[in-house]
């Protein structure tokens, strides 16, 4: 701001009284936009309503409060579902008279092993079909290979729908009428099976002999004991016979328990339930963590907005104090000069009249106190209120924050308990 009472009187100005109306004019004008900055500043936003922020972060620690108190309600309910489970278990157990843990073999294994007794038994067969020209390369191969995995697959399904019900409930405590039927199905399906194995090992054998598949149940060419003398066929039944064996032992033990039901049981009272409590505590805590992280974002927002908000006021404020100073300090400057130029006009006029004494200039200064702008207008208690509460908003966002780390490491302590205390499926109870 300049001071425009930095020059001399002007020229025209030809009495003390029209010099003062002259530089109260100046300062009245300069008073007139300093009341319009002040105005301004007062009427402008602050900030958000950090009051209204921090009682809508109340709530959620009430929130917190009561998710851990689901948690425990969840872990309880899991827990009693495992230890259900469990004694299920443990009752298949001792109804299939099965004195040892269930077991779960990984079913992906087996398949993989079958695919590799198909490759093996198809290959080694392929060779052993158009070894000696008995067969052209491509019809050895198709041979082999369809026989192999006829073989494995029969096999497997013999293995695993058959044998594993060949002993159902034998010497169980508390036998049923139905599981002696299930007993005979079994039985009388795995003999089939075993036919249908040796049908079809018997028949490779066929093939190689005649080098068709042609009349292979014909014995007119080649008997029934001449199959046997040619070395080639004699191998070919070794290997189906092998496979046949492996394939049904992988069936039988490879897939699931041998004893039904023991596999999948063990499965729900121990992976699966575990994974469903798991599931059920990081739902808790993502929910929480969701919940809990978008309202403190929200609230981080306004906090950021609020403090640009204060430091923009406290600048405003720096800068109307300063003009503030300056226009009263210009006002008491304006005095000064019009004292000197009141004294100087009184001795031009002792000179002029020749009296002897000057003659005295009474100043109203009344006009110029008018003109005053007081500093505490401009008062800091606002912005002093506005950082109060943005300091307690960050205060409450910290604990808010903190409750919700303790939350969080209640959740994962539950967790490490509850899998921890899983009973040992590995001990077979005596019931």
């Amino acid at each position: 701001m300049n001071n425009p009472f930095a020059t001399t009187p002007p020229a025209n100005t030809s009495s003390v009284e029209a010099y003062q109306a002259s530089l109260i004019t100046e300062l009245r004008s300069q008073k007139c936009e300093i009341d319009a900055q002040i105005h301004e500043y007062s009427l402008a936003d602050n900030a958000a309503d950090l009051g209204l922020r921090v009682a809508q972060l109340e709530p959620y620690f009430n929130y917190l409060e009561n998710g851990l108190e689901k948690l425990d309600t969840t872990v309880d309910r899991f827990v009693q579902w495992r230890s259900k489970r469990a004694e299920y278990l443990r009752f298949l157990q001792w109804s299939h008279n099965a004195a040892r843990p269930a077991k779960l073999p990984d079913p992906l294994d087996t398949i993989f092993v079958a695919m590799v007794f198909v490759l093996l038994e198809g290959g080694m067969t392929s060779m052993m079909m158009i070894s000696e020209g008995k067969m052209d390369v491509m019809a050895g191969i198709g041979y082999g290979l369809i026989f192999a995995a006829v073989n494995v697959i029969v096999g497997i399904v013999g293995g695993f729908f058959c044998l594993r019900y060949v002993n159902y409930k034998l010497g169980a405590p508390n036998p049923e009428p139905k599981d002696k039927r299930t007993r005979l199905i079994a039985r009388v399906g795995y003999i089939i099976v075993l036919s249908v194995l040796a049908i079809l090992v018997f028949a490779a054998a066929r093939v190689r002999s005649l080098g068709s598949h042609e009349h292979i149940f014909s014995f007119d060419e080649i008997g029934f004991i001449s199959t046997f003398n040619d070395g080639i066929a004699v191998i070919i039944i070794v290997i189906g016979t092998v496979s046949s064996i492996l394939a049904i032992w992988k069936g039988y033990s490879g897939l699931s328990d041998p004893v039904p039901g023991l596999s999948n049981a063990r499965r729900h009272a121990e992976t699966l339930i575990n994974e469903d409590g798991m599931m059920a505590l990081d739902a808790l805590a993502d929910s929480m963590s969701e919940t809990v992280e978008d309202a403190l974002e929200s609230a981080e927002e306004d906090l950021k907005l609020a403090r640009k908000a204060i430091s923009t006021r406290t600048k405003a404020l720096i800068h109307l104090t300063d003009i503030v100073k300056r226009h009263n300090m210009s006002i008491e400057d304006a005095l000064g000069r019009l004292r000197v130029f009141a004294h100087q006009h009184s001795s031009m006029i002792h000179r002029v009249k020749r009296s002897a004494v000057p003659e005295d200039v009474f100043l109203d200064e009344t006009p110029f106190n008018t003109l005053n702008i007081s500093p505490d207008i401009l008062s800091s208690d606002e912005g002093e209120a506005s950082l109060a509460e943005a300091n307690k908003l960050q205060s409450v966002m910290a604990e808010l924050l903190n409750a919700l780390g303790e939350a969080l490491a209640k959740i994962e302590l539950a967790r490490t308990e509850f899998l921890a205390s899983a009973p040992d499926l590995d001990v077979v109870s005596d019931k």
